[in-house]
């Protein structure tokens, strides 16, 4: 079986995977608890510890400019505005 270490916060469409409710005979995720995501973006982009993380496209494509072995898989976690003040 496939063995995958993975970051993502805890939403409603996460949780299933997280707490076991989907599972597959074919991959076990393993998942590693931030409080918030973007605690891992450094770690990630410097030493990639997680075969999966969720990650900023801002900072991803930062990663990318200075040349990190990283790929963008198109899934979207959390998709908000958060400049709500401007």
């Amino acid at each position: 079986m496939l063995e995958l270490k993975m970051v993502t916060e805890s939403y409603p469409h996460t949780l299933p995977l997280k707490d076991g409710r989907v599972t597959s005979d074919k991959v076990h995720l393993n998942f590693t608890e931030f409080k918030f995501a973007h605690e891992a973006f450094d770690d990630q982009v410097e030493s990639q510890p997680y075969d999966v993380c969720e990650m900023a496209v801002g900072t991803f494509f930062q990663a990318l400019d200075f040349k990190k072995p990283l790929r963008l898989l198109p899934v979207v976690c959390l998709g908000s505005f958060h400049h709500g003040s401007i």
